[in-house]
């Protein structure tokens, strides 16, 4: 949400860099397509839990960010939209979809 301060507060962008290093150096793939993340290739770490409707969990805490394609996250973006569901399963895949 590029108009949500949260993303650009500075607790944010250290930890979403510290979130994309660690997983481009594991070499860990995209969290949803499980295809391997290419250096320079845009992508987003994202909250496997939606901020908004999980009040209660800590939008800085690293076991609850995923690192994925920026196309990727674009598709679970429209899903959510178009299916009106925001529920996302522990590893952050969207329930009922293409992915699960």
């Amino acid at each position: 949400m590029p108009g949500d301060p949260f993303y650009r507060s500075k607790e944010w962008v250290k930890m979403r860099n510290k979130v994309r290093t660690k997983w481009q150096r594991d070499g860990k793939p995209c969290s949803f397509c499980g295809n391997h993340i290419i250096a320079g290739e845009r992508t987003i770490v994202d909250h496997v839990f939606n901020r908004k409707l999980h009040p209660e969990k800590d939008p800085l805490d690293e076991s609850l960010l995923v690192l994925c394609h920026h196309s990727c996250h674009s598709k679970k973006t429209e899903w959510v939209d178009y299916n009106k569901r925001v529920e996302v399963h522990s590893d952050g895949f969207p329930k009922d979809s293409e992915w699960s």
